[in-house]
């Protein structure tokens, strides 16, 4: 009796060996597919981080630029990077629009 168990067994724990080897590489492999990726995606963050540094020293320059030609504050003021400049005071008053049903007016100031 014992020798049909051990007949039996063998076979049945030498296939799970072998389904659990191809599972472990199939796994791996899947592994190894996310690590390309992953450091594909770092590579592309490492750009963008780099794009956005070298834009914002543009917008710090176009800041500074704006200080000894103002001109250019049409075009800063617009995207954000310099606030508009105040308007002198001519004793009239400001037209505001209607206010509509759920809208309401931002507190804090763009940049």
């Amino acid at each position: 009796m014992e020798d049909s168990v051990k007949k039996l067994l063998v076979p049945v724990a030498v296939l799970l060996a072998a389904g659990s080897v191809v599972l472990t590489w199939a796994r791996g492999s899947q592994h190894a597919q996310l690590l390309n990726d992953a450091r594909q995606l770092q590579g592309e963050v490492n750009n963008m981080q780099v794009r956005r540094l070298v834009f914002q020293r543009l917008a710090q320059d176009l800041v500074l630029y704006s200080q000894q030609n103002p001109n250019i504050d049409a075009v800063l003021v617009p995207m954000g990077l310099k606030n508009a400049p105040a308007l002198q005071q001519t004793g009239q008053p400001t037209q505001q629009r209607p206010q509509s049903p759920g809208f309401t007016t931002p507190t804090t100031p763009r940049r």
